[in-house]
């Protein structure tokens, strides 16, 4: 899918809780690793972003993610034993309101690879990603849109095969179909009132 361009990582993401921020810092130093203190102030301590020789950069978050829309790690990096979940690594691409073509991509490979459940066993858990669309009406209307852009987007990959493509489809719409049946929340249901005529996301700094 070419993902990756010309196939070099410029950077790694990593998650960790806030409670392990004081063993990040040392670890990293003695990779070659230097924090950017700057960036770690303005997020509040919440995001660490170190500069090295083997990957240019590093980020690390502390206990959520929080981007166009969050993404709450609590009680969740344990879920699975090499990175965050599956359901979490998709809502890290539907929560991003100016979506391009690599993170549209990702988020083909996810639908294309993993199982679509109703738990955290190696599964797009839906049940818990509806939750979350169901308190938020922007991370809600982010995602359906964003969902609805990698199917119109698949027929752009020459890497994905029909099977693939449609396999990719019935995904998106399983998992937009189990949101709009959730039933939404007075928050949910007030904010959706004013829709896009008020900002829905939150605006990111050039350091995200």
């Amino acid at each position: 899918m070419e993902r990756l361009g010309e196939r070099v990582f410029t950077d790694i993401d990593y998650a960790s809780y806030g409670k392990n921020r004081g063993k990040i810092v040392p670890f990293f130093e003695k990779q070659g690793y230097v924090l950017e203190k700057r960036a770690a102030m303005m997020s509040g301590g919440s995001r660490h972003i170190y500069f090295g020789p083997r990957i240019p950069m590093i980020d690390v978050f502390f206990d959520k993610l929080d981007y166009n829309h969050p993404i709450d790690y609590k009680n969740r990096l344990e879920l699975h034993p090499y990175c965050v979940s599956l359901s979490d690594l998709l809502l890290q691409k539907l929560q991003i309101v100016k979506i391009n073509d690599k993170d549209l991509k990702d988020a083909m490979l996810l639908l294309l690879a993993a199982q679509i459940g109703e738990n955290d066993q190696n599964k797009i858990n839906v049940k818990y990603v509806a939750k979350i669309m169901a308190e938020n009406w922007g991370f809600y209307y982010t995602s359906i849109m964003n969902l609805n852009k990698v199917q119109a987007a698949i027929y752009g990959v020459p890497a994905l095969s029909d099977t693939d493509r449609l396999l990719i489809k019935e995904n998106a719409e399983t998992i937009i179909k189990v949101i709009e049946m959730e039933p939404k929340s007075g928050k949910w249901k007030n904010r959706s009132k004013a829709g896009t005529d008020k900002i829905w996301y939150k605006e990111v700094s050039d350091w995200d």
